[in-house]
């Protein structure tokens, strides 16, 4: 094939697509629409920066996606704070790579030092994170998304009033500072059934209790996005180490040899991060999240939350070492490395609808680097 048959080809498919009636991913089968999408990948060699080539990509793709997410109306969907997506950078349990706690990273807008203290945190501890965080907002617009955006904080000294009267209470400092909002208290109560429905992950009682317990230990030092009342995301530079709530738990059905077949939590966002978790869940500060992405590849996952999920672009490019860093690929092997991202963490993402389309560019100068085609939100 050369380039002219290239176009060719792209002409016969873009009128195939076009055929199809509107809305298209109702009036056409998704085998039709992956059929197209693969006889499109068969001219991305020849065609990859053409604009026609990439506005059909990105129509059939998203035909895709959309029927596959109409097809089990049961589907579940979270809400994921952007702040916790932005300002965390996961550390994984790597048995050949031991951390040394407290792990340091630097933030790539401020400049500063963020830690994380004696714990590690990977896919399924931002997944707690997201089932709890659409609970609570469930809960406090009375089983449904409440109808308008709410702040706790109106700027950045309030959160640093707050975060000086959690830290030294017998000194009573700033107590007149502190805002009425941000002494009201939010927290909820759910059960392992209640766990499983929001993550769509069947677990035992005893997997849920130990992944919320470690998910409530682990303490951060954080420059965390806040969205404050005047609807502008600033950044608040932690002073010191929080967790992001704190739980309880009763036994609600234990059988006769003992064993905990249920039980109940209760989970309350006391800390400072607990504080600046719910304020930008409910100043709408959140992503959307499809409750099948808990199923992709860890680092799929991981991928996903570090790199795209908080951005509103729909091209992006991110340097290969970039990803090595932020998923811990320790590979020295630079073929390697490049399979594992993109058969582990960009062909998953691409398969359920995550990702439109990716490159691979190499350059001896600059190094390589991926250019990804994301789905409008």
């Amino acid at each position: 094939m050369n380039s002219e048959q290239a176009l060719e080809f792209l002409r016969q498919i873009s009128e195939e697509y076009g055929s199809i009636r509107e809305p298209k991913y109702r009036n056409a089968g998704i085998d039709k629409f992956k059929e197209l999408l693969e006889r499109m990948n068969q001219l991305r060699e020849y065609l990859k920066d053409d604009k026609i080539y990439k506005n059909l990509l990105n129509g059939i793709s998203q035909a895709i996606w959309k029927i596959e997410r109409t097809t089990n109306e049961s589907t579940w969907r979270n809400v994921s704070d952007r702040g916790m997506n932005k300002a965390i950078h996961p550390v994984t349990n790597k048995s050949k790579h031991p951390v040394t706690f407290p792990l340091e990273w630097i933030d790539p807008k401020s400049g500063q030092s963020c830690y994380i203290n004696e714990g590690y945190w990977d896919e399924k501890n931002f997944m707690v994170m997201d089932a709890i965080g659409y609970m609570l907002l469930l809960k406090e617009g009375g089983d449904k998304l409440p109808e308008m955006p709410s702040y706790i904080f109106n700027n950045i000294s309030n959160i640093h009033n707050l975060e000086l009267s959690l830290y030294y209470p017998e000194k009573n400092v700033a107590a007149s500072n502190i805002d009425v909002n941000i002494s009201a208290e939010h927290k909820i109560k759910f059960s392992d059934a209640d766990f499983r429905k929001f993550t769509s992950q069947d677990l035992s009682s005893n997997q849920i209790h130990d992944l919320i317990h470690e998910t409530s230990k682990v303490e951060f030092k954080l420059c965390f996005p806040v969205r404050m009342k005047d609807k502008q995301e600033k950044i608040y530079q932690m002073n010191y180490y929080s967790r992001f709530f704190e739980f309880g738990f009763i036994n609600s059905q234990t059988r006769k040899d003992g064993i905990i077949q249920s039980r109940e939590y209760y989970v309350t966002f006391s800390t400072l991060l607990g504080k600046l978790f719910v304020n930008n869940l409910l100043s709408c500060n959140n992503d959307w999240i499809e409750s099948n992405f808990y199923m992709l590849p860890s680092s799929a996952q991981l991928f996903y939350r570090q790199f795209i999920i908080h951005h509103d672009m729909q091209y992006l490019q991110i340097n290969m070492d970039t990803i090595r860093d932020r998923l811990h690929l320790y590979n020295t092997n630079i073929t390697e490395i490049k399979d594992t991202i993109e058969n582990n963490v960009l062909t998953p993402l691409v398969e359920r609808g995550f990702l439109v389309s990716f490159e691979r560019e190499d350059n001896s100068m600059k190094g390589i680097k991926y250019s990804l085609v994301i789905p409008p939100k």
